[in-house]
């Protein structure tokens, strides 16, 4: 994903029976000023590359990594 990975936050690797894609989203900031930036920019690009992922190989697809899901703003580290 060049157009958003400039600190190699996703790599790809490819084994004899699988691939294996690691991801990393963004943390939300505080008081989510990003959120939009996460859902609407980030988040498509995943699938999309994550589509063009598996549309390249027949292989079964792994995905893990840093997801930085939350539910609410507890979840958050931010005060």
């Amino acid at each position: 994903m060049p157009q958003l990975d400039d600190k190699a936050q996703t790599q790809v690797l490819e084994f004899d029976n699988f691939m294996l894609v690691n991801l990393y989203y963004p943390a939300p900031k505080p008081q989510f000023q990003n959120i939009e930036f996460i859902m609407n920019v980030w988040h498509k690009k995943v699938s999309l590359f994550l589509k063009q992922v598996r549309s390249d190989s027949s292989k079964p697809l792994i995905i893990c990594g840093d997801f930085n899901i939350i539910m609410s703003k507890i979840d958050t580290s931010s005060k």
